[in-house]
């Protein structure tokens, strides 16, 4: 996932290097109001780390070049790659004790922590951290755009049948369908609603029924869904940030399945992709600073957003595929895997530029 956006506020200086913190023998000292941008020491730091890494060292052998928290928090990222969750968590907590006022170190630190000791969390099937992180933050002005996006489709396409896959609470679906509605009457046939987590799809059930909305809920996986439901058309299809969820196997397997099924398909999603390589410096850096900007945007919540959802999806790429619970896609990529499934694709809609990426609408047909 590549930066794309300017810092909303302007970064604060960055101090100069100007000793060796006592509580850490050879780690240097950085002040409790940790800058969230990286100085030129830092860089290096992480070059250098870099370098031992592709040379084929492990994490501890490379854990003598680390005197900064960057550098300690790469090695945490390293080390939670090669399966050493312990010590990422180790790695991660030194983050946080030289920068004890960095946004993201401390909430690393006791997310590895209680991924050590607890295994993955689920964050997706858990709604507590997702709701809040869906409602607060830079999604205010991203789910508005989404919402008279997709509001605008309804009134001009007017769907007797519209599938929405993964809805999760209908954080895009219900407010769109009240922005469309003429005259209290909603412009969309029958919803059908296919989202795994209960308790997600409970609060979009309950939301329909009190709108008067006729809908059908399908509790079940999109492969599944797919795999049983061969028969079903509907005028319209729409996925909000969902698609990314699945593995890029599955996810094209399913857009070859709604072509014959759906007159048209509206994806929600990130202009983003991991590179192959997420360790890279100049990645790991925007990925930080990225971190950064996202996790100041809740006050309070921070800990729960960051610990329950933002940081279990961001570390999935330098985990096992196993722990992956997103798989992001450039725009080109969308638009080329929508092209492989035979859809054509229609000029994509910026919708917000988001904190992590530019967020678009792709309508293809």
């Amino acid at each position: 996932m590549a930066p794309h956006d300017a810092p909303r506020t302007a970064p604060r200086p960055t101090p100069a290097r100007t000793g060796y913190d006592t509580h850490e023998e050879g780690a240097t000292m950085t002040t409790h109001d940790a800058p969230e941008t990286l100085d030129a020491a830092d860089r290096a730091e992480l070059a250098g780390l870099n370098e031992a890494r592709l040379a084929g060292a492990g994490p501890a052998a490379a854990e003598p070049l680390a005197r900064g928290a960057a550098g300690w928090f790469y090695l945490a990222l390293w080390a939670f790659g090669a399966g050493r969750t312990a010590d990422a968590a180790g790695h991660a907590a030194r983050a946080a004790r030289l920068a004890p006022g960095h946004t993201v170190y401390p909430h690393a630190a006791a997310h590895l922590a209680e991924r050590r000791d607890a295994g993955p969390a689920e964050v997706y099937t858990s709604p507590d951290a997702f709701a809040a992180y869906i409602r607060g933050g830079g999604n205010v002005p991203l789910y508005a755009a989404a919402t008279a996006a997709l509001a605008g489709r309804y009134r001009r396409l007017r769907p007797s049948r519209l599938l929405d896959v993964g809805t999760g609470d209908g954080r895009a679906l219900l407010p769109a369908l009240d922005a469309a509605a003429e005259g209290g009457a909603v412009p969309v046939g029958r919803v059908d609603v296919l989202e795994p987590s209960e308790a997600m799809r409970t609060a979009t059930e309950a939301e329909l029924a009190r709108r008067g909305v006729p809908f059908r809920s399908f509790g079940t996986t999109a492969q599944r869904f797919a795999a049983e439901n061969g028969a079903e058309r509907w005028e319209l299809t729409q996925s909000t940030f969902a698609l990314q969820s699945l593995p890029p196997a599955d996810r094209r397997e399913l857009l070859a399945w709604l072509r014959p099924r759906t007159e048209r398909l509206l994806v929600v999603d990130f202009d983003s992709a991991v590179p192959a390589d997420p360790l890279e410096p100049e990645y790991f850096a925007g990925l930080l600073a990225r971190l950064a900007r996202g996790i100041a945007e809740y006050g309070d919540d921070r800990a729960l957003i960051a610990r329950g959802f933002v940081l279990p999806v961001v570390l999935g790429p330098f985990g096992a595929d196993a722990e992956r619970t997103n798989y992001e896609l450039s725009l080109p990529e969308w638009t080329a895997e929508l092209r492989a499934a035979g859809f054509e694709v229609a000029e994509p809609e910026l919708l917000d530029r988001y904190w992590w990426s530019p967020a678009y609408l792709i309508e293809a047909a």
